[in-house]
């Protein structure tokens, strides 16, 4: 477990760390449910399990061949969204470390979610929020509010160039 934790926090850290990204929460898949419509795979990720300050909660990411927003639900039944496009929300296998897809979402995986800040090019401008942001995907009531401030990657050229 330890170290599937350490890996999602060395993602967050690749992306700029803490004030560039987080880690929301995790569990495991209670359901998942997929209507293929127009070619793409619609559906709704349910986890059960905690947030990243120790809180119960179901979260809930609808996905439209991506993911959508991240919806947590408390044990009072307050609901809270914790992410949501334009940012990046990663949900990876917390056996593996490895990043899934909306199509290997599957009853009974342990995950980790995270959120990462996503480039001012979408966030900055309304043209990109319209084309990126959660009214882009049909969700009209959901408010983005950024997990946080983008930070440039380092190059590959930079990072392997000496090789």
């Amino acid at each position: 477990e330890k170290n599937i934790a350490d890996k999602a926090m060395r993602i967050v850290e690749a992306a700029g760390g803490p004030e560039s990204g987080a880690i929301l929460g995790e569990g495991k898949v209670i359901s998942v449910s997929r209507v293929l419509k127009t070619g793409h795979s619609y559906g709704v990720l349910e986890i059960n399990g905690q947030l990243s300050d120790g809180r119960k909660a179901t979260l809930n990411i609808p996905f439209k061949n991506e993911n959508a927003y991240v919806e947590a639900v408390l044990e009072d039944g307050e609901k809270k969204i914790l992410a949501a496009v334009p940012d990046l929300i990663v949900v990876l296998d917390a056996e593996s470390g490895a990043g899934l897809g909306t199509p290997e979402f599957k009853y009974g995986l342990k995950v980790v979610v995270l959120a990462i800040a996503a480039s001012p090019r979408w966030t900055d401008t309304p043209r990109g929020m319209e084309l990126g942001g959660p009214k882009s995907m049909g969700f009209e009531e959901v408010e983005y509010v950024p997990i946080g401030k983008y930070s440039e990657p380092r190059s590959v050229i930079d990072v392997f160039g000496g090789l």
